[in-house]
């Protein structure tokens, strides 16, 4: 099965890549890519997690290896961060509170091109799902791991770590957060 999926995401390339040559090539193989990808996909395929491309141990691990290589670079490309965004997207479901996760947030978040713009496009195409990385920070994908756009949106991004400085989840120097509880959800005077 996973060899069936990396010959897709190679056609998928090369597809894209010059499809042109592909038609001209293997005709067959052009018109089931073109009617793919092209095909109009219902609306409500979109879901609040990444849980839903299920991938195997083996996946998940290679997807951690990728992003403690990416951690370790002190400057990237725009290639370095779609790798990084598909390695949190590929991570985002039981991986989300991982101290090596949060990191890869926190370097997705120095990103000049979000941090000035809020939103990057990678490419267009029809989304087939979105990732919630972070409350506030979300990416569509395409079939194949292949990110389409990722935006951010800061005010959400600090409701919620405010939100789980409630629960303890969130690092927060005060001793008990719940002391906060009225301010955090309600505003700086609480519900006064």
């Amino acid at each position: 099965m996973k060899g069936t999926r990396e010959i897709i995401e190679l056609l998928v390339r090369e597809f894209e890549k010059n499809p042109e040559k592909l038609r001209r090539t293997y005709p067959r193989i052009y018109s089931l890519l073109k009617r793919l990808i092209e095909r109009p996909r219902p609306e409500k395929i979109k879901r609040s997690t990444g849980a839903a491309w299920s991938l195997s141990e083996e996946e998940i691990e290679k997807a951690r290896r990728k992003l403690l290589e990416i951690l370790k670079k002190k400057s990237m490309n725009v290639e370095d961060y779609k790798s990084l965004v598909v390695c949190l997207a590929k991570l985002s479901g039981n991986y989300a509170t991982t101290e090596w996760y949060e990191k890869g947030i926190q370097k997705l978040l120095e990103w000049d091109e979000l941090k000035d713009k809020k939103s990057f496009i990678f490419s267009r195409g029809k989304e087939d799902e979105t990732f919630f990385l972070k409350r506030g920070l979300r990416v569509t994908m395409r079939i194949g791991w292949y990110p389409l756009k990722i935006t951010f949106f800061p005010s959400r991004y600090r409701e919620g770590i405010e939100l789980l400085k409630i629960v303890g989840k969130a690092h927060e120097t005060a001793s008990d957060i719940s002391i906060r509880h009225n301010e955090v959800l309600y505003g700086k005077e609480g519900m006064d």
